[in-house]
């Protein structure tokens, strides 16, 4: 799929593609695989939010404030308010660099690039934090998790978790490399996986995972195989594996993994993907924008057609540093030929050598190996 340099992503209610570029929102149908003619003339647009009970649409711009839409029975789109800081609003910068509506409270949480963070509620009442309760004010992303806590990265100061108190007020936690050992304070995206972990996406850190439950953090980098440290997207699929858009390509790190697979220009796809522009499918695919269009990536069809190519074999067994040769009473034929092998406990010093037939793209297939009954983690050995 190759439009125009995209950056946000979102669904409309028809289940029409909404994506922007640098001068427009464009509409993209799935089901007869075409654009649509219309499209509405936005500036900069950096995020897209919808609020489904009343069919608002939110937008924003990094140049150019934030549009109010709402659409009606036929998808077609009408401009209630554009609010512009200084202008006719309480708008405090129209650097605005994402946006999250809150269906519980309909609220309505606005991220700026250089005014930290505000709150717009159903009934036209807002709120501005300070400098000093967000400790930063580059907001990149404002997220909700399944525990409906807020999750806020910051270009400036780590990131911070927002519940309320008893007194039904926004309380704020802070992470930052100071006072949690980050790697990289520079966030510019966060997610979530089905165990209730958070992705957290750097620019020039690599990815972050913290396990919220044991308030663990783990770093990963291109020492771990990712394809740059510059990560602008961070999804999780059904699987619960990872895929990083970074400024070289898309790295995909396995459930219980800690090495990336890498897929770049090599592997037919693109680099230099794009802020902004990272967004999953309510059917599951994962959609990630670049300076040159889309990369859709359908979990299923991947792991599918992984699961025929990629199958290691048995090449050689050695048994106390002896190759065990056809013919031998433990080996009836060649190894990759076999399915059993029995030892007795005495024979227990044991080296298997493994291999795969994949002639392709054989410096990009990472080996694991596990012990069943005696391992509980997979064993990474690289290439």
């Amino acid at each position: 799929m190759k439009p125009w340099h995209t950056t946000p992503m979102s669904l409309d209610k028809s289940g029409n593609l909404m994506m922007g570029d640098t001068e427009s929102i464009r509409f993209y149908d799935f089901k007869n695989n075409k654009y649509l003619e219309k499209k509405i003339n936005l500036p900069m647009v950096s995020c897209i939010v919808h609020d489904k009970n009343k069919n608002n649409y939110w937008f924003s711009s990094n140049i150019n404030g934030m549009y109010h839409f709402k659409s009606d029975t036929f998808n077609n789109f009408t401009l209630i308010k554009h609010y512009f800081a200084e202008k006719n609003t309480e708008l405090k910068s129209n650097k605005i660099m994402n946006l999250h509506f809150d269906d519980n409270d309909k609220t309505l949480w606005i991220g700026h690039y250089d005014k930290g963070v505000s709150t717009l509620t159903g009934n036209s009442e807002w709120n501005h934090y300070t400098k000093e309760e967000t400790k930063g004010i580059a907001i990149s992303k404002i997220f909700k998790a399944n525990d409906k806590k807020l999750w806020i990265g910051k270009l400036d100061n780590g990131f911070m978790r927002i519940e309320k108190n008893k007194a039904n007020k926004h309380e704020f936690k802070h992470f930052t490399k100071e006072n949690k050992n980050l790697c990289y304070n520079t966030i510019t995206f966060l997610s979530e996986d089905s165990e209730h972990n958070i992705w957290l996406g750097t620019f020039g850190g690599g990815v972050m995972y913290y396990n919220v439950k044991n308030d663990l953090i783990k770093c990963f980098t291109i020492k771990d195989g990712l394809p740059s440290n510059n990560v602008v997207g961070v999804l999780a699929d059904k699987y619960d594996n990872i895929w990083c858009s970074t400024s070289d390509g898309i790295g995909l790190l396995f459930k219980n993994s800690s090495k990336f697979s890498v897929f770049n220009e090599s592997s037919d796809f693109q680099t230099n993907y794009n802020f902004f522009a990272s967004y999953k499918m309510p059917s599951g695919e994962l959609l990630f924008g670049s300076q040159k269009g889309i990369t859709i990536i359908h979990p299923d069809s991947v792991f599918q057609k992984n699961k025929n190519v990629f199958r290691p074999k048995i090449s050689l067994i050695r048994l106390f540093n002896k190759v065990i040769q056809p013919g031998d009473p433990h080996l009836s034929s060649y190894p990759q030929y076999t399915d059993e092998i029995t030892f007795t406990y005495f024979e227990d010093l044991l080296t298997f050598e493994f291999s795969d037939n994949n002639y392709l793209h054989p410096e990009k297939v990472i080996y694991s190996y596990k012990l069943e009954g005696f391992e509980h983690d997979w064993n990474d050995i690289g290439t």
